[in-house]
């Protein structure tokens, strides 16, 4: 594509983004759109950070994508892989960050349609995390297999999602606003520069 005739690391790098994200598109809107995904997805990288510092967050860019994408956060598993209870909190907080930022700062009123990915990770590891790992109480249940075998509907499964998704809501809403100074200067970066790194993130914070 870029009548190159050797393959450099770059366009390895360039590859294995647009596999993950797609391809950027560079008619980028420089308007209200722009500085929203740059609150959204600084939302997302602030959590990531405090939460999963472990983790190695590649790239934060508001560049719109062929897949859809307004703007996307893309890190890497650190070495703990383990899935633990702890852990798989921390990940729904983190899908939530976006959606929450710009409540934080835009109102109730002006959040957008772009959390609908995050909105879906959130429920389906929601459920998982109560009906598959039985992680929400002591009963050592697997309620997906129990309403197999017994052909009953999962309502208990339903209430106890919505319980732990507003719970950690709550626990996100505080974070980011006890550190919206942080949020918020990530976010102007975004705004100006378009895509952050590990190292532009970690120097930010």
């Amino acid at each position: 594509r870029e009548n190159s005739d050797n393959i450099s690391e770059d366009h390895i790098k360039k590859a294995y983004l647009e596999i993950l994200a797609g391809v950027e598109k560079k008619d980028c809107d420089n308007g209200r759109q722009k500085t929203i995904t740059s609150y959204h997805e600084a939302g997302h990288a602030f959590v990531s950070k405090y939460l999963l510092p472990e983790n190695k967050i590649i790239r934060v860019s508001v560049i719109p994508t062929s897949k859809g994408a307004g703007g996307y956060t893309l890190s890497t598993p650190g070495s703990e892989e383990i899935m633990t209870k702890k852990r798989i909190r921390n990940h729904l907080s983190v899908l939530m960050a976006g959606r929450v930022s710009e409540e934080i700062f835009f109102g109730d009123e002006n959040i957008t349609a772009g959390a609908q990915n995050d909105i879906e990770k959130v429920t389906s590891l929601a459920i998982d995390y109560i009906a598959k790992y039985g992680m929400n109480d002591a009963t050592f249940l697997n309620y997906q297999l129990l309403s197999d075998k017994l052909r009953i509907p999962l309502t208990s499964v339903e209430e106890s999602v919505k319980k732990l998704t507003s719970q950690i809501y709550e626990e996100v809403f505080s974070l980011i606003e006890e550190n919206k100074d942080k949020v918020d200067k990530i976010a102007k970066v975004l705004i100006e520069k378009e895509v952050i790194n590990q190292e532009e993130l970690d120097n930010l914070l």
